[in-house]
């Protein structure tokens, strides 16, 4: 896993700061995955930046994640028109989309939730980056697992 922090919001069109339109739903390959990727150009995992569409073995896992998890955004009342947008979505392999959900937001007691654009990538790239640091943590610990699966496939 790439060890410094990359905002993929950044490659986004008006470096994520302005919505792009719904995807849509569907499946992520065919549909609102390519719509995401077609869209924005930006080809990596969110997380580990493994390239998702140069190799076909990771293609085929493709996942796209809402940086700001869509049940963040409706226990803190945000509007759908933020959460459901092209701009709160990002390319993900598997194993760093089943990291990235295990978050949870504490918001202070004066947060508000976001009311522009603005406001809202600010939130984005915060709980993004708390993800991304989440996920930075966790997967030595997955690797060190799989060394030991890999230890008795071996035997």
């Amino acid at each position: 896993m790439d060890e410094s922090f990359i905002d993929p919001f950044e490659h986004y069109p008006h470096h994520g700061r302005v919505r792009l339109g719904h995807i849509g739903k569907g499946t992520a390959k065919p549909e609102y995955g390519l719509r995401l990727y077609k869209l924005t150009l930006w080809r990596w995992c969110g997380f580990c930046h493994r390239d998702l569409v140069g190799n076909s073995d990771l293609w085929r896992n493709l996942q796209v994640d809402e940086a700001v998890p869509v049940s963040v955004a409706k226990a803190f009342e945000f509007s759908s028109d933020f959460y459901e947008d092209a701009f709160n979505r990002v390319l993900v392999c598997p194993a760093c989309n089943a990291f990235g959900n295990r978050y949870q937001l504490i918001p202070s007691s004066n947060w508000v939730p976001p009311q522009t654009d603005e406001d809202f990538a600010a939130l984005r790239y915060a709980i993004f980056r708390e993800r991304w640091e989440l996920v930075r943590r966790l997967n030595p610990a997955d690797e060190e697992l799989w060394g030991k699966w890999k230890s008795v496939s071996s035997t």
